[in-house]
């Protein structure tokens, strides 16, 4: 918005408001009037968009991921965002095929990047040792935990067919 704001010769900042309180009110009257238009678009199409549940998944999951792939190439121009869309459609299909958690994975994901960021925090505080992260019984419980969590699904997995073998 402020880069259409500059195209008109419309700085953003606290004297905005003072200065353009036609353009102010605009924007306001138009987000009233979208959310308006929005809310009667919705009630008229809702009725008619609840049918998608009914298409046979044959047929939604081929049109949702082609959809997906022309939005990657129409975003990157190139075959990178396709790629990557097939990429992690695979990993996908892999994850549902051998029964992990999509969900845990996508928080995986999404939790990854902070974690990163605080180890490398913690390496930069410690001065470069990473035996500070074994010295903090909190640090010490987490590692635990990860690896409780990753050695846990075998694990229990080989004491159930003892059970049901012997």
């Amino acid at each position: 918005m402020l880069a259409a704001f500059a195209m008109h010769n419309i700085t953003g900042g606290p004297q905005f408001l003072r200065e353009e309180t036609e353009v102010v009110y605009a924007i306001i009257l138009a987000n009233l009037g979208q959310a308006i238009l929005l809310i009667g678009l919705g009630l008229v199409l809702v009725p008619l968009l609840a049918n998608v549940v009914k298409i046979p998944m044959d047929y939604l999951a081929p049109t949702v991921l082609a959809m997906a792939v022309f939005g990657a190439f129409g975003l990157t121009g190139d075959l990178s965002g396709p790629l990557t869309v097939m990429a992690f459609s695979a990993v996908g299909w892999l994850f549902k095929r051998f029964e992990y958690s999509v969900a845990a994975a996508v928080v995986g994901i999404l939790l990854g990047g902070m974690a990163e960021e605080a180890t490398i925090h913690l390496y930069q505080i410690s001065g470069g040792q990473w035996t500070y992260l074994l010295e903090r019984p909190a640090a010490l419980a987490m590692l635990a935990l990860l690896v409780v969590t990753m050695l846990g699904r075998g694990f229990a997995q080989e004491l159930s067919e003892r059970a049901t073998g012997a």
